[in-house]
């Protein structure tokens, strides 16, 4: 058994609701949030795909990276806002550990990398349970958790065509840092067609390129979540929640992974559980979200036949058991509202 601190994983494809799931488990006194240590270079000696048949290759790899995650202190890991309290950081040290995150996000614009001060928690005891919050290594979900026998896995599963519109619309609104169109990460795309899920769905790079940009993002959605989903089940330690339950319930499914993970429920949770549903602010990356107007958007935006094709690539998955589209119903048989799309 490994002598580390506690680990959780909130693991997810992007624009699934995983900043939001990883803010609500840092807002536990307790914890000590990492946000997206994996981002190159960390973790670029393991693939974004690795079978797990790999597992032990990698083994030390992996437990020196999680060794050194209370170590970071750099911008992109340890100032993603906000900064909660923590049991072992008293009023002033929460005074500066702020400032010295707004510096160092004033660097990076400037072009200097500034480390946070005052954010290492590898000097803090008890260790606290780190929560390591992912979008890059959800391919690599089941082999992470087979080599860290401290975690709890969570894997955040957000419907395919509100994931896509999402992504789509961070697209035209120029969020995203690469200006290329995700469905056109054809270098991905060959990573993913290696898998064994892939090879199940009888993908290849040819029909692949004839394909709809929807209908590409769709078979990412699909064979990147079905690997995540089948390889973490042996573990017995992992757990598929949709984004879409949490935003319907969001106290209540808070309150249930938490009790998954072995943290007890807390007031300073239930507040900021509270604050990010009841706005609804514009910005893109924003954890403050009205999450009945999230999980409705694609049905407003997204053209009829391009969620028609997305939902037919759904139910070529076992990932459509999650989502009843007969109805139209969401997780749970849960109805959502009527759409454009609903008469595919």
């Amino acid at each position: 058994m490994s002598n580390r601190p506690p680990l959780i994983l909130v693991f997810g494809l992007p624009r699934s609701g995983t900043t939001w799931l990883g803010k609500i488990f840092d807002s536990h006194p307790d914890t000590l949030y990492r946000h997206e240590p994996d981002n190159y270079p960390r973790l670029e000696a393991l693939p974004r795909f690795p079978s797990l048949h790999d597992a032990d290759t990698y083994a030390d790899f992996v437990g020196n990276f999680v060794s050194d995650l209370a170590r970071r202190n750099d911008v992109t890991v340890a100032a993603k806002m906000p900064i909660f309290p923590k049991v072992w950081r008293g009023p002033i040290r929460q005074r500066l550990l702020q400032g010295a995150a707004l510096a160092a996000k004033v660097g990076v614009r400037a072009g200097v990398n500034l480390p946070v001060l005052g954010a290492r928690g590898d000097r803090i005891a008890p260790a606290p349970t780190i929560v390591w919050k992912s979008i890059e290594s959800t391919g690599r979900f089941g082999l992470l958790m087979r080599v860290l026998p401290e975690a709890r896995g969570i894997h955040l599963l957000r419907h395919p065509c509100g994931q896509i519109n999402s992504v789509l619309r961070g697209e035209r609104q120029g969020e995203f840092q690469d200006n290329s169109p995700t469905s056109e990460f054809f270098n991905l795309f060959r990573l993913l067609l290696e898998t064994s899920q892939a090879r199940r769905h009888g993908l290849s790079m040819k029909g692949l390129r004839r394909m709809r940009p929807e209908e590409r993002l769709a078979w990412s959605w699909v064979i990147t979540n079905e690997k995540a989903v089948e390889e973490a089940k042996e573990s017995g330690r992992s757990r598929v929640v949709c984004y879409e339950d949490l935003c319907a319930n969001p106290l209540a499914e808070s309150r249930r992974l938490f009790d998954f993970a072995g943290l007890d429920w807390n007031a300073q949770t239930a507040r900021f559980v509270r604050r990010s549903t009841d706005a609804d602010a514009a910005a893109y990356y924003s954890v403050f979200k009205n999450p009945t107007h999230s999980v409705s958007r694609w049905r407003e935006e997204l053209p009829a036949d391009s969620a028609c094709r997305i939902l037919a690539i759904l139910q070529s998955s076992f990932l459509a058991e999650f989502y009843d589209e007969s109805t139209p119903a969401g997780p749970g048989n849960q109805p959502l509202p009527e759409t454009r799309s609903s008469g595919c």
